[in-house]
């Protein structure tokens, strides 16, 4: 109801995770997306998160395929690459079973953004599960990954199993992935480069243009301040541009790149 009313407003909306069981969480969010989001006029992107592999269904893939206004973004936690380890964790699936669900989503979307999570020093986790988990990363090259060293949470299953990995070896570990998934996400941004894609201005950047090593040389200096948008893929890119269009749509290309965040200038502004 209060996308129905403020979607011309604010021209996108976000769908958090709710605490229902499973089904009522995959049936409740397909329903949402085919019977009242996609209809309101005004509303121009929908984003929503995703907590499990079991959320992740053809279904959903259809509706998102069939829905240009559904972000182009997928957040799908992995945890580990090693089946193993994702038994012991109580992942009621394997990697390849993981796999195919991306597989198939990419198939039906071309321009999906795939993003994870990983935890490594999880109990018990060996040099083999650890190098699963990089072969995962590498195979399935996800736009960006959190990852997490892992440490007992009170109250939680894990909790009763031993937090064996010594600290040195997570840390070891922690920075493998890092490195790994810094060179998997430039490998995925470099061919959007040179592109004029639509984005959506969110907010007045608080760094200035001037002696900011992370702009691009040219616009050093730049009196426009510089604005914070995001891609139909959730891709962060920093712009020039007046205040009074964030909350819009607008058409930027992108022409660098630092570290995960694009710099763009607007087209025809």
């Amino acid at each position: 109801e209060a996308a129905k009313e403020f979607g011309a407003q604010v021209g996108q909306v976000l769908i958090l995770r709710s605490e229902l069981t499973d089904r009522q969480r995959y049936e409740t969010l397909v329903k949402v997306f085919n019977e009242m989001l996609c209809e309101i006029e005004g509303l121009e992107r929908i984003c929503f998160t995703t907590s499990h592999p079991h959320d992740a269904t053809e279904e959903l893939f259809q509706v998102i395929a069939q829905n240009p206004k559904i972000s182009r973004r997928f957040h799908l936690p992995l945890q580990s690459g090693s089946d193993r380890i994702l038994k012991r964790m109580k992942r009621l699936h394997t990697y390849q079973e993981y796999k195919a669900k991306i597989d198939r989503m990419r198939e039906l979307i071309s321009d999906i953004s795939v993003t994870t999570d990983i935890i490594t020093g999880f109990s018990g986790e060996t040099e083999e599960d650890h190098q699963a988990t990089c072969a995962a990363l590498e195979e399935i090259a996800y736009d960006s990954a959190f990852i997490y060293k892992y440490s007992t949470r009170p109250g939680t299953p894990a909790a009763k199993l031993a937090d064996d990995v010594p600290m040195n070896v997570k840390e070891s570990r922690h920075h493998d992935l890092l490195e790994l998934q810094r060179k998997v996400t430039e490998r995925n941004n470099q061919p959007w480069l040179g592109r004029e894609i639509t984005v959506f201005a969110e907010a007045v950047s608080t760094k200035k243009g001037t002696g900011n090593t992370s702009l691009p040389d040219r616009q050093a200096g730049c009196l426009s301040p510089f604005l914070i948008g995001r891609t139909d893929q959730d891709k962060k890119v920093v712009f020039p541009g007046e205040g009074n269009i964030v909350g819009q749509f607008v058409k930027t290309k992108l022409t660098n790149l630092r570290h995960e965040t694009f710099l763009g200038e607007l087209v025809n502004a």
